[in-house]
């Protein structure tokens, strides 16, 4: 897999990324990360202390240029089979609008996108949907990456889009 172009939002920061398994109803994964200061702010909600990084939102299969694919498939989400990788899911993707209910968030996520994705020979089942997700997620440094740039979180500065295409 590759990445092939990347979209920037004020919650959301998403890349496309070409999929190595030819599936004849998606093409690609979106995946995309949030700003948990942006995104609390949206929403109205606490900051959680400890979140000082993009955080993930999401992999889903699309369609190209950027349709979301609705997932049907009979496995079931089995919080039991993520307990080697609760740790880094808890800090890499939280639910920011509850702490309390991460699990949820990632039942929800499973259940609607990685249904789909678990088609991919690559990612096979639901522990592969959510440790694909974090593998993206470590060989994704966008926060230093802004920073090498001079592109620091402000509640001050604004920053063009075009500054974003450039660096992206």
């Amino acid at each position: 897999m590759h990445s092939i172009l990347v979209y920037l939002s004020v919650l959301t920061i998403s890349s496309i990324i070409q999929a190595a398994y030819k599936n004849p109803k998606w093409d690609a994964y979106l995946f995309t990360l949030t700003w948990p200061p942006t995104f609390c702010s949206s929403y109205n909600v606490t900051l959680p202390l400890n979140f000082t990084d993009f955080t993930i939102h999401g992999l889903w299969p699309i369609i190209l240029p950027n349709i979301t694919v609705n997932c049907t498939g009979t496995e079931k989400f089995n919080i039991s089979l993520l307990q080697g990788l609760r740790p880094r899911l808890d800090v890499e993707w939280p639910s920011l609008k509850n702490l309390s209910r991460t699990e949820s968030l990632w039942k929800h996520e499973f259940e609607k996108h990685g249904l789909c994705a678990v088609e991919d020979p690559g990612i096979k089942n639901q522990v592969g949907y959510f440790n694909t997700s974090l593998q993206l997620r470590a060989k994704t440094d966008l926060l230093n990456t802004l920073k090498r740039y001079n592109i620091t979180p402000s509640n001050v500065t604004e920053y063009n889009k075009t500054v974003f295409q450039e660096v992206m």
